[in-house]
């Protein structure tokens, strides 16, 4: 088993599956390959980038505090 690099993307990984989005879809956008898309939402290989993650959120319409900032209360 990989190890874990950074916390999985498992609310986006959930709401890529319910609007039918390929890790292949989100590579075409962000210049990545379907494993190394992969390897960011799983938690095993690099963090998304401040830019791939504006331009998935540009793509999709979506909010980039919905699944991709961590809201962590201390």
């Amino acid at each position: 088993m990989a190890e874990t690099k950074h916390p999985a993307y498992t609310k986006f990984k959930c709401w890529m599956t319910e609007n039918g989005i390929t890790n292949e879809d989100i590579g075409k956008i962000i210049g990545k390959s379907r494993f190394g898309v992969s390897q960011r939402i799983n938690g095993t290989g690099p963090d998304f980038s401040a830019e791939e993650v504006r331009k998935i959120c540009l793509q999709y319409g979506i909010s980039a505090d919905a699944f991709f900032v961590a809201n962590k209360v201390s």
